[in-house]
């Protein structure tokens, strides 16, 4: 049974959003918090959500929770290779995600700033890390939840 809490729907909403990413080739996608065993030479997703602040917006029971974080993934692939590949999935996965509104399972999970800026997901530097390139990419996320 998935579990029913707030940010559990946050991050199956944005779960989803990243399973209708269409590759060519396709990728692997390592689910957070289950066992997962990279082939050789292959490269594969490696989603994570680093959760930020969760605020109220205005004193009450009544008022909405907003929920703060950002959806990273880890393009992975071996250190050895060229990087371009992997660079190429980095980009196919900020433009999957830039300017998006996910709604799923009663949420509504916005990509970008949640105080009006104009963030957008961006790639980091690649990082060679036990024989694997890592090239990480950062999604800003917020969501307001109301209580129902």
């Amino acid at each position: 049974m998935a579990a029913t809490g707030n940010t559990a729907r946050i991050e199956r909403a944005l779960m989803y959003r990243l399973s209708t990413l269409t590759l060519s080739p396709t990728r692997r996608i390592a689910q957070p918090g289950q066992d997962f065993t990279p082939v050789a030479g292959e490269i594969y997703l490696a989603p994570g959500f680093l959760w930020n602040s969760t605020e109220r917006g205005e004193v009450g029971s009544q008022s909405a929770r907003r929920y703060i974080g950002i959806f990273q993934i880890a393009v992975r692939g071996p250190a050895i290779a060229n990087v371009e590949p992997q660079t190429e999935v980095a980009d196919a996965f900020i433009d999957h995600f830039d300017r998006q509104v996910i709604t799923r399972e009663s949420v509504t999970v916005r990509i970008g700033s949640f105080n009006g800026g104009r963030s957008v997901p961006w790639r980091g530097s690649a990082i060679i890390e036990g024989g694997w390139r890592l090239v990480p990419v950062s999604v800003p996320f917020w969501c307001d939840i109301f209580p129902s």
